[in-house]
């Protein structure tokens, strides 16, 4: 998140813009409402050419907030009516724009590709976990340089064997709004087609900040994923999203417009098949 003045700023920066704007009293779209009764009215709002200009300063979407009026007519001695003001809360742009997921990674934050601070305070987040065939019982981090810290990250070396059964055991995140629905999936990204895994863990709760205990709270979750790339080629790349869906695409009945989701929905761990088996050079010191 970046504040107006171009750094980082706060989470949830409380900087807003005021947009121009005329109210309008259309006396021809008079409704009559009866004595204690009540009247469904519906009001279109429609930003001016300007307005748009002046948000795009938000790529990623931007709250509007403003008020509705409803004005009764003068009697017929030239009383004024009433007048009614009712707030209205409004999103301009794609709901999942935004992030879904706290700042960076830790392969981006052990690199230093990662400049900003995390919300929460973690750098160990949004990240995979592998585990060999070998050592069943234990996980590891997936991703970068295990033995040295690269200079930069390199996703492109997040080698995983399909050979002797080494799989992508978890995923763990921190999520900073709430979602009504997950997914995760295992695609190949060399030669597409359908997912090799796909798996629904359900809600997410976004982190929050508990007052009395003067801590973070929520502040991860691990899913399970068991994902081993069985049978794929040599230097076949592949990834494994996990997307996270607000209430807002969930409808009725349960389903999930997964289509219609923005890019700040999805966090994605790359890999590629490599089994090249490891070997160990011997540097004699100078």
């Amino acid at each position: 998140m970046v504040n107006n003045d171009g750094d980082q700023g706060d989470y949830m920066d409380t900087w807003t813009t005021e947009l121009d704007a005329d109210v309008i009293f259309d006396v021809g779209q008079a409704v009559m409402v009866p004595a204690n009764g009540s009247a469904d009215v519906q009001v279109t709002v429609r930003l001016t050419d300007s307005q748009k200009e002046a948000l795009k300063q938000y790529p990623a979407g931007a709250y509007l907030q403003g008020f509705v009026y409803a004005k009764s007519e003068a009697t017929e001695e030239g009383v004024e009516g009433t007048e009614h003001s009712i707030p209205v809360l409004g999103f301009y742009g794609n709901w999942s724009d935004a992030s879904m997921f706290e700042v960076g990674s830790r392969a981006e934050y052990e690199t230093g590709s990662e400049v900003r601070l995390p919300y929460l305070g973690n750098t160990k987040v949004n990240t995979a976990a592998i585990t060999y065939a070998n050592d069943p019982e234990a996980t590891y981090y997936f991703g970068g340089n295990p033995l040295v810290a690269d200079a930069r990250y390199m996703p492109e070396r997040n080698a995983i064997n399909s050979e002797n059964g080494d799989q992508i055991s978890q995923i763990s995140f921190a999520a900073i709004r709430n979602a009504a629905a997950s997914r995760i999936l295992a695609v190949n990204q060399t030669t597409p087609g359908e997912p090799l895994l796909e798996t629904f863990p359900g809600a997410v709760s976004s982190a929050y900040y508990h007052t009395n205990a003067g801590a973070w709270q929520n502040t991860g979750y691990r899913f399970s994923t068991k994902f081993a790339p069985k049978g794929a080629k040599k230097a076949t790349g592949w990834s494994c999203p996990l997307t996270l869906a607000p209430e807002y695409y969930v409808d009725a009945q349960g389903n999930v417009g997964w289509d219609d989701l923005g890019e700040g929905a999805t966090m994605t761990i790359p890999m590629v098949v490599d089994n090249t088996a490891r070997s160990f050079w011997m540097c004699p010191s100078a």
